[in-house]
């Protein structure tokens, strides 16, 4: 049997139904005019002793649970928003969106989620719709020059996720560019 958590330390339940993450890790992070606790879920976890774990490190560091659900896409407007200060022109805010558009496939991950072999693969195979001249309305592949800048992006937007504590690591700096974009 299993001891009782203290006060404000949260809880492990398991949940009902058939299901492959059936213990749910909370954490109490408020309470309501009238009295009532207002919980926040830390995730779902195929064992007990997964979600203690993750209990118990979210104890020993909080960090704001919204911001875990963070998507890049919205990690781009938040980073793109402070950045733009930095530019020294519309030419520079160009670029940084041109190499946004080849990101598709990143948008809807969530930041936390995101390793090395995502952008990787991202830079490899990004698609841009084409808004201007004769071929409007077709895919582009992203060039070298362009994939050059995709990951100066990225290491951008990750270094300043760090710095937000969004993620641990910047996963952008974990691979190099091939030779022939450097060239």
């Amino acid at each position: 049997m299993a001891m009782r958590r203290a006060n404000g330390s949260g809880n492990v339940v398991k949940m009902k139904g058939n299901r492959r993450k059936p213990w749910r890790a909370r954490v109490t992070v408020g309470w309501t005019e009238d009295g009532k606790q207002i919980l926040k879920n830390i995730g779902y976890f195929e064992s007990r002793k997964e979600a203690d774990k993750a209990l118990v490190d979210y104890l020993s560091c909080p960090y704001d649970l919204t911001v875990t659900q963070m998507t890049f896409k919205e990690l781009y407007e938040v980073w793109f928003e402070e950045y733009r200060e930095k530019l020294s022109g519309v030419s520079s805010e160009r670029t940084i969106k041109s190499a946004f558009s080849y990101c598709g496939s990143l948008y809807q991950m969530k930041v936390r989620d995101i390793r090395s072999y995502h952008l990787e693969e991202c830079m490899r195979t990004g698609e841009a719709l084409v808004t201007r001249g004769k071929d409007k309305g077709s895919m582009r592949k992203a060039s070298a020059g362009t994939q050059a800048r995709m990951k100066s992006m990225f290491n951008l937007m990750f270094d300043y996720a760090c710095k937000r504590e969004l993620v641990d690591r910047n996963y952008a700096r974990a691979f190099e560019l091939g030779r022939e974009i450097k060239e």
